[in-house]
């Protein structure tokens, strides 16, 4: 039964195209795109003569018995096909497309060869996609196309996929806390509507929404809140490490001598920083350490502050195409970022870099540039003072003098020569002690202000 079926359906079929051929009612299309090597089969009814007007191009090719043609793209560009048949002449016109675009074509054709809402054709030197996006698959198939210059995205989205992303979307939202946004779905646009208490989590309400459907408008609005201030005292030192071992004595058993990092660690766990502020002032006055920077930072709770005391310098960068200067700061630069919990435990991102210009090694008449950097996660807890240490440099010269004339004669002006050798080694240390900024702080600071620019 299926057999018999199946020998009616092909019959069917062939007396229809046979009606068609002979009352000339199958349409020619009015172009044709190809992309450099393909090939396509054209049935054409009563056909008496073909040309083309660019043989380079594209070729031609009859096929018996005489009513189907083959065209095939050779070059890339453009040309008309030229169709004589019994009471017409058509032309239609050919466009080529390079070898490239016809192999990201065929790569996109692959994507969606199981999906019969989606068509891929050549349009404009571009690849156009166009069609309806049914289901979540399709949808992540299409997301990364959109960013292709290549590819023009034309696809709309079903109203009822376009519901259930909204779905989805709403019940992320409200895993991760955000009980009061609504997302609604209208025109292949979803519209986030609700307030939030900080740009942080409006930001990652984006992100999330983003993840899972990039076509929304965000109408959240922000009610930031009153957040606590904190500030980051910053002192940054430079210890002599020839002279640090020599500093203090500690009396256990027997004496010994100890090194200034330990003894900066025994002041900062002390509870009074003025006796830590003391130390380090006289530290500075004998020559043992400078302080490079003090700098007093506040900001909001989880807010960057940043600090420079230096310059820049400009740097020029050349391409193929255009010219242009950026420029690079150097210099004491730091930046901080805190955050404080409801303990009152501060939790602090530190960028610290000290930096100068090296004359010594220059690129078409700029300098490089010597620098100390440190970059680290802080746990304390309010008003506690974290030591980093360990940038060292190293700094070594030699001289040598002697008898005039006579140190130069060989073996013998050794002996009248003096060499000596000087090494110097350098440690910068960085002091970090975050406070819960207060009133009564903030009316100390203006009285220490007042008190150093007495008139």
């Amino acid at each position: 039964m299926k057999n018999i079926f199946f020998v009616f359906f092909v019959a069917l079929i062939k007396i229809t195209l046979v009606e068609a051929l002979q009352n000339n009612t199958l349409e020619l299309p009015q172009s044709i795109t190809l992309g450099k090597g393909e090939q396509k089969t054209f049935i054409i009814p009563h056909l008496k003569r073909v040309a083309l007007s660019n043989t380079q191009i594209a070729q031609v090719q009859v096929l018996p018995p005489g009513n189907e043609i083959i065209v095939q793209a050779l070059k890339e560009g453009g040309t008309t096909l030229t169709l004589w048949t019994e009471n017409n002449k058509n032309e239609i016109s050919v466009s080529i497309y390079s070898y490239e675009m016809a192999q990201l074509k065929n790569e996109v054709e692959k994507l969606f060869k199981h999906t019969e809402d989606i068509h891929i054709h050549y349009f404009n030197k571009k690849i156009l996609i166009s069609g309806w996006i049914s289901d979540e698959k399709t949808l992540k198939l299409i997301l990364p196309l959109k960013e292709q210059k290549n590819i023009l995205d034309m696809t709309h989205i079903r109203s009822t996929l376009l519901s259930n992303l909204a779905l989805k979307i709403s019940s992320i939202l409200k895993e991760k806390g955000f009980l009061h946004i609504q997302v609604l779905a209208q025109e292949e646009t979803l519209y986030l509507e609700g307030k939030v208490e900080s740009q942080k989590e409006y930001e990652l309400i984006s992100s999330l929404t983003m993840h899972v459907y990039p076509q929304f408008i965000n109408n959240i609005s922000t009610q930031q809140k009153f957040e606590k201030m904190i500030l980051v005292d910053v002192k940054i030192l430079e210890i002599a490490k020839s002279k640090s071992t020599q500093v203090g004595f500690d009396y256990p058993d027997q004496i010994r001598i100890f090194s200034l990092n330990n003894l900066l660690r025994r002041f900062s766990n002390t509870s009074s920083h003025e006796a830590l502020d003391v130390f380090l002032h006289l530290l500075s006055e004998k020559g043992f350490g400078k302080i490079l920077s003090n700098p007093k930072l506040v900001c909001r709770n989880g807010e960057e502050a940043q600090f420079l005391v230096g310059g820049e310098i400009p740097i020029r960068i050349i391409s193929r195409v255009t010219s242009q200067i950026t420029w690079r700061s150097y210099g004491i630069i730091l930046k901080i970022k805190p955050f404080i919990d409801s303990q009152n435990r501060i939790f602090t991102t530190l960028n610290a870099e000290l930096s100068s210009l090296d004359p010594a090694h220059t690129t078409d008449g700029i300098p490089g540039i010597l620098s100390r950097k440190v970059e680290t996660s802080l746990n304390v807890h309010n008003g506690e003072t974290i030591i980093l240490s360990g940038l060292e440099t190293y700094e070594s010269s030699q001289s040598e003098s002697g008898v005039p004339f006579l140190s130069d004669i060989p073996l013998l002006g050794n002996l009248l020569k003096t060499q000596g050798s000087l090494q110097n080694k350098k440690e910068l240390i960085i002091l970090v002690t975050p406070h819960l900024h207060t009133k009564t702080q903030f009316t100390n600071l203006i009285s220490k202000f007042k008190k150093i620019h007495k008139p």
